[in-house]
């Protein structure tokens, strides 16, 4: 079979329309505090947590929405993005090796607190923002967590997806990061 210009195109646009269609009816939520916008399935819960950290009390700015609770079918337990301001020197000040070890600490602490197992890690960009990309097993291969985490400005920020053993690999995984982009000019105080 000959593959010609307007055979091409054509294949090119259902994929398209087959990718859009995927997330048209999803929710769109802007943060224009921490600078970012992110689609989910379903209209995510907002939430700040207060946590202590060897820098101090930490607040953790979360979008989530639970789909295993919601009663609506989907292929995905969990869908979260959140934003963590920290103090002191901005991220952009610090060395890769301080960088690095930044990354490497919220990766341990995430396969610590779901007594997981780390199984991919990946250096990612994201408009010129350098993050890193993290499959973690849960329960032997039960569930799985996949991250995406980014340092921009004073913040840590953090997507999650999780999904069951048999649902692993599904395209609403990839739809809920690629949906995730930074704002041009974040409104911070």
């Amino acid at each position: 079979m000959k593959l010609t210009y307007s055979s091409l195109l054509l294949s090119l646009t259902l994929f398209a329309n087959v990718l859009f269609a995927q997330t048209e009816d999803w929710v769109t939520i802007k943060s224009d505090e921490f600078g970012y916008i992110a689609d989910f399935p379903q209209e995510p819960e907002p939430s700040q947590t207060a946590t202590q950290s060897a820098v101090g009390e930490l607040y953790l700015n979360m979008y989530m929405y639970d789909a295993s609770k919601s009663g609506i079918p989907d292929d995905n337990l969990i869908y979260m993005c959140s934003a963590t301001e920290y103090p002191g020197e901005a991220f952009e000040k610090k060395t890769e090796s301080e960088l690095d070890g930044i990354f490497d600490g919220a990766i341990n602490g995430a396969v610590t607190n779901v007594n997981g197992r780390l199984l991919s890690q990946e250096t990612i960009e994201l408009q010129g923002i350098e993050g890193r990309a993290v499959k973690i097993s849960i329960y032997d291969g039960q569930a799985f967590l996949y991250m995406r985490l980014f340092l921009r400005g004073n913040n840590l920020y953090l997507l999650q997806v999780i999904t069951t053993g048999e649902n692993d690999g599904n395209s609403d995984i990839d739809a809920f990061f690629n949906s995730y982009r930074f704002l041009v000019v974040a409104n911070k105080k």
